[in-house]
């Protein structure tokens, strides 16, 4: 018998019918219409408005999972959607975890795809007869000057944000190109003058010669 039934004057005797109507009665009172307590609704005491059913006036702001930004555009997007199907903020906030975690997962695979390649790129260069080999610091050296000395500090970065720095044509293309102008400028110093002086421009792409 439930502790709220006793009888707590200490006066009256209640008969078993009598306390079983009570108990009835009083355990329809706590649940209500339909048919849950106000424990079970609440939980610890209170209703958590991201569990009642069907949308809100306006979404709260999404929960991103770790290392993933808010993409503003498409949650403007999604808001919609998901309120004219009638989702809760809970349900919503379900469907956001799901995508954000998948976008990360592609983000990380992509990123370490393209890390896999660079490692092969250098590989290759290393590896490479004319790039590589016992001369392969010397070479990376005239590439690296010629680009330093011809390039532009935009053009490192254009090279770096592609991610062609590491590509073994680039770096066949910048030695070839170095070595070009140092034995332009070996024969240019010679007083005979065999041979006329070619600018970078004509030694990159040759048709302009």
């Amino acid at each position: 018998m439930a502790e709220e039934l006793l009888n707590v004057d200490g006066e009256k005797e209640v008969s078993e019918e009598t306390e079983e109507k009570e108990e009835t009665e009083a355990v329809e009172a706590k649940e209500g219409v339909d048919g849950k307590s106000e424990d079970d609704k609440t939980g610890e005491g209170e209703i958590d408005k991201d569990d009642v059913k069907g949308a809100p006036d306006s979404y709260k702001a999404f929960e991103m999972p770790e290392g993933v930004e808010v993409d503003k555009d498409l949650v403007d997007q999604f808001s919609p959607i998901a309120k004219e199907i009638d989702l809760s903020q809970a349900s919503a906030q379900k469907l956001v975890s799901f995508f954000a975690g998948l976008r990360k997962a592609e983000t990380e695979t992509l990123q370490s795809d393209w890390s896999t390649k660079q490692d092969e790129w250098k590989k290759e260069v290393k590896a490479d007869k004319e790039l590589g080999g016992k001369d392969f610091e010397k070479n990376l050296g005239i590439a690296n000057g010629f680009l330093k000395k011809y390039g532009t500090p935009e053009l490192s970065k254009a090279l770096g944000a592609m991610g062609v720095a590491n590509h073994p044509e680039f770096v066949r293309l910048f030695l070839r190109a170095g070595k070009a102008i140092e034995d332009d400028t070996i024969i240019s110093g010679n007083t005979s003058g065999s041979k006329a002086k070619l600018s970078p421009e004509q030694i990159l792409f040759p048709s302009m010669n």
